[in-house]
């Protein structure tokens, strides 16, 4: 089977035959990255769940492709899961971004914690994240873009949405054990920062309806706590396999 290599254009609304000129960064990509021209498959996705085979038809200034038939095979995950991340060095950010991406997550939102880094972020951080998370949907597969957005705090828990707080303290419970996904559609997972949520935040989320939970003995760095939590949410749902 020829592999498509992916590009993406916001806003598409396509049926088969229509042509699309795709934008500066995206046509540079093809052109001088991936080393395509006139005649070679691809596929675009617009980041809000549509993709469309494809073929380019023009690659002078700018790429233009020929869209083919709706690609309908299921690659987003049915549960709605949040990752509420404690805002944290840029370099960790981005690994955040990418990674939550690749496995599914609907939405990332950095969050203002005390041992954060400097909330809110400028708007040239924002912007690299939606890049990162574009690319990351590249890669994976995915159609959909992750949303992302700035928190000031975690929002209160709401019923039937499981709202699961990192805390590495003995006394929280194991993960595992707090999710009980049957007939959920969405769970919100909070990460702290570098040296983690002040006691302060942890009684403010607790009150809030957060369920306190842990990752089991090992202290794990901010970047790497959210992802395996959302991993493993996202295996026990069976997004991930069983």
């Amino acid at each position: 089977m020829t592999r498509r290599w992916r590009a993406f254009h916001p806003g598409l609304e396509l049926v088969s035959g229509d042509r699309v000129t795709l934008s500066k960064d995206e046509s540079h990509h093809i052109q001088r990255v991936l080393r395509l021209t006139i005649g070679d498959p691809v596929s675009v996705f617009d980041g809000e769940g549509g993709e469309w085979a494809a073929t380019i038809v023009d690659s002078g200034s700018a790429v233009t492709i020929e869209t083919g038939d709706r690609v309908e095979t299921a690659v987003e995950s049915p549960l709605a899961l949040s990752l509420f991340q404690g805002l944290c060095r840029n370099d960790k950010m981005d690994w955040v971004v990418q990674k939550l991406t690749e496995i599914g997550a609907l939405r990332i939102c950095p969050l203002r914690c005390r041992h954060g880094t400097k909330f809110p972020p400028d708007a040239r951080r924002l912007e690299r994240w939606r890049r990162v998370a574009i690319e990351a949907c590249k890669q994976s597969g995915r159609r959909r873009v992750p949303a992302i957005e700035t928190a000031e705090w975690l929002p209160e828990a709401t019923p039937g949405v499981p709202a699961l707080l990192l805390d590495p303290a003995t006394a929280a419970e194991p993960l595992a054990s707090q999710l009980e996904l049957r007939g959920v559609e969405a769970v919100w997972i909070a990460a702290g920062p570098e040296s983690g949520f002040t006691p302060e935040e942890v009684e403010r989320a607790v009150a809030g309806g957060w369920r306190r939970v842990s990752l089991g003995p090992r202290i794990l760095r901010t970047e790497s706590a959210g992802l395996a939590a959302a991993t493993v949410a996202l295996h026990l749902f069976g997004d991930l396999g069983r």
